[in-house]
């Protein structure tokens, strides 16, 4: 159950950690053309299970939100994906961004907002399959 909350978190929090302004702006299409090579980098990653990959993807002091706290820094982020990997053995992953909901956000010039849908297939501990799925 706890991983299941950990993925239902990751999924409901998780932000593209670059380009962002001052308030929630529309992104122009270049910026969302490069979300898109983002998000495709990280599907193709978590897709095949690639902790150091999905990691290459933050910054060295990336923060991501997880229902356990705070998972700070790049090595952490791999570290924290790589453990989540072995728990629950994802496959079937599909995401999918509406890209009509980007808004860039924050201060600091790192964040984009974005909804969509997700789901994968998760082995529980007893070795059964559980479909998640978060619209």
């Amino acid at each position: 159950m706890r991983l299941l909350g950990a993925l239902a978190g990751l999924a409901i929090s998780f932000a593209f950690p670059i380009f962002a302004q001052q308030k929630a702006m529309l992104p122009d299409r270049q910026v969302i053309e490069q979300l898109g090579v983002l998000g495709q980098k990280y599907h193709e990653a978590y897709t095949n299970n690639d902790a150091a990959a999905l990691a290459a993807l933050y910054t060295w002091d990336a923060i991501i939100v997880t229902p356990q706290g705070p998972v700070y820094g790049r090595d952490a982020i791999r570290n924290w994906y790589a453990d989540q990997f072995e728990q629950s053995h994802p496959k079937n992953h599909i995401d999918k961004v509406d890209p009509d909901s980007l808004r860039l956000i924050g201060t600091a010039g790192d964040a984009v907002w974005a909804n969509g849908e997700w789901s994968e297939t998760i082995q529980d501990p007893n070795g059964g399959p559980i479909e998640v799925n978060l619209v």
